[in-house]
């Protein structure tokens, strides 16, 4: 087919049509917005990859469940909540069109991509997609995880990447995808082994690692290797590691510390002294191996936490997390590669963030339980590096995890809400979502109204990643009141959460609904959160001197993220709204003059 004509408008009439397409669908009421949603023809939506470099066109397929011959296609393409470009298609009678659409060269942007189904001029269904343009993974970082390499066939590898791709997961960690800690790859880098055994036993196969990353390079997804930084195997012993590289639990070296693994794993992990030079010339030389036989992009390194006082060989007090810049420095000069280092619990984070990591990686545990502990160290992590997002691994409905279930959408919405409006990514999504530490667990799943519901929050997070993740994103100081509502800057029962930013000529402020919450449990660990009740026609008044020029909403749970115009009335230095719905978390972009 031939590339539609992509058809740009100059500002006036940009604004002209966005508030016209507007104002028709809310005059649709709340039952055309059910309608659109149940009209059932648009099927499916998808891009070709995950991110995209500057100057890269975007591929679209949608694919329909009815005919469609006889109506036709307004796509419009959103940043920031302004419409910038439109393309029309007359879809043919088939069961899916493809189009291409050239974003501007703006480097670590996102845009949101409205789909219309249009006939008599009127919309009849509609759907939405994010789209990230940026030339590198690390200031959007998006990630997502593998942890089963049995033989799988290339179809199942194409499958599991494009459901990741569906979530725009830009990076994934290969969990225990390797062989001894020690000596990670079984074999040569010239010819290594087609299949291994893992920590667990269970059988490895290359082949499927090698397709694996191959697929996701394709989408433009990063992969990482995944290692402790100083585990090795009782066997290693006998492989050339040594006993004074180790770590003891006594200061006479009669006592080494180890990881008692299950009955029925392969060995005991035993620890060794990150800050070594023989076992970091071991350990490297070794991973470089893995390097020369995979395309792996970096090093997804992990710890175990905070272990308190051990000793070395020789004695001498060590506590593990001083050893951590230096091991990642030094990795960076021997492997020349991305990295990015998990700080379980904090333990180490500030060691980690003045290391060359690509972003910060926070694994979540008590005492930090509190949704308020998640914007914590969400805020915490900024003020250490000044530049690095940070990826949360918050396992969700933990204390479901031993038995088969599913995910309590309710919870995993509502966390989501609260990690991404305030800047930060979780890792979650993988073959399955996590509900455990041990990534393989796939005990739970989730059922499909979760799985579309995380495309909405995912295409949101990407097409508004400006304006949530931005580096330059500054707290807001905009008070904002309700006579309706008990609002609140911190996480409270009964309450709507108000966090607002600052960013260049605009205020971002988001709404979390906490207002029927049994508890504020981050984790939800028995999976019986509530759904929110819906929240209708919620007034609001804040108070600043600048004059405004336009206030946008947006949200997940509302119009899969469309941006909706909010009429205003601003006196002096008062300003009144009024906000259509809220069920998980809205979103205002309040644009003043400049």
């Amino acid at each position: 087919m031939n590339q539609p004509q992509i058809r740009t408008y100059t500002l006036k009439l940009i604004f002209a049509l966005y508030f016209v397409v507007i104002g028709l669908i809310l005059s649709c009421g709340k039952n055309s917005i059910q309608k659109y949603r149940s009209a059932n023809i648009f099927k499916y939506i998808e891009t070709d990859k995950a991110r995209y470099g500057i100057g890269e066109p975007v591929k679209y397929r949608l694919e329909f469940s009815k005919p469609v011959q006889g109506k036709r296609l307004r796509i419009g393409y959103y940043y920031e909540g302004q419409r910038i470009a439109e393309t029309i298609i007359a879809p043919e009678n088939t069961d899916f069109v493809e189009w291409i659409w050239q974003p501007p060269k703006k480097d670590y942007a996102g845009y949101l991509t409205e789909i219309l189904l249009e006939k008599n001029h009127r919309v009849i269904d509609r759907m939405n997609i994010g789209v990230d343009v940026s030339s590198d993974w690390n200031t959007y970082p998006r990630y997502g995880f593998l942890s089963k390499y049995s033989q799988l066939s290339e179809d199942e590898i194409y499958k599991a990447i494009r459901k990741l791709n569906r979530y725009h997961i830009n990076g994934i960690q290969f969990y225990d995808w390797h062989h001894a800690h020690h000596d990670p790859l079984k074999g040569t880098a010239e010819n290594p082994k087609k299949t291994w055994l893992d920590i667990a036993n269970r059988t490895i196969y290359f082949t499927t690692i090698e397709k694996y990353i191959d697929e996701a390079h394709r989408r433009n997804m990063k992969t990482m290797t995944y290692n402790l930084l100083y585990g090795a195997w009782s066997s290693g012993f006998d492989e050339g590691v040594k006993p004074q590289w180790g770590v003891y639990r006594d200061s006479c070296h009669e006592v080494p510390f180890f990881l008692n693994m299950p009955e029925g794993w392969a060995d005991d992990i035993y620890f060794m002294n990150p800050a070594n030079r023989n076992w970091q010339n071991y350990i490297f030389s070794k991973t470089a191996k893995v390097f020369q036989a995979l395309d792996f992009d970096g090093w997804h390194v992990d710890q175990i936490g905070n272990l308190d006082t051990l000793f070395t060989y020789d004695g001498n007090p060590l506590i593990l997390k001083s050893t951590y810049y230096q091991f990642l420095e030094e990795s960076q000069k021997y492997l020349n590669v991305k990295l990015v280092m998990n700080a379980v619990a904090q333990y180490g984070q500030e060691e980690i963030a003045r290391a060359p990591v690509e972003f910060l990686y926070t694994e979540v545990w008590n005492p930090d339980s509190s949704l308020d502990d998640l914007a914590a160290i969400l805020s915490r992590n900024k003020s250490l590096s000044g530049k690095f997002n940070t990826i949360l691994a918050a396992y969700m409905n933990y204390e479901n995890s031993s038995n088969p279930g599913k995910f309590n959408t309710p919870g995993i919405l509502l966390t989501d809400a609260v990690i991404f409006a305030h800047g930060g990514a979780h890792l979650e999504l993988g073959e399955h979502m996590l509900c455990h530490e041990y990534f393989p667990n796939s005990n739970l799943s989730m059922d499909p109204d979760l799985e579309a519901a995380l495309i909405d929050y995912y295409d949101f997070f990407v097409a508004y990643q400006t304006l949530l993740r931005n580096p330059e994103l500054q707290s807001g100081t905009i008070e904002i009141r309700s006579d309706q509502y008990k609002l609140s800057k911190i996480s409270k029962q009964g309450a709507i959460w108000t966090v607002c930013r600052h960013l260049e000529n605009k205020d971002v402020i988001h709404l979390i609904n906490l207002l029927n919450v049994t508890n504020l449990n981050w984790r939800d660990p028995y999976g019986n959160r509530p759904e929110p009740v819906l929240q209708e026609n919620i007034r609001l008044q804040f108070t600043g001197s600048r004059k405004i020029l336009s206030i946008t909403m947006a949200s997940p749970d509302y119009l899969y993220g469309s941006p909706v115009s909010i009429d205003f009335r601003q006196k002096d230095s008062i300003t009144n709204i009024n906000i259509p719905t809220l069920k998980y978390w809205d979103m205002l972009i309040v644009e003043y003059e400049n």
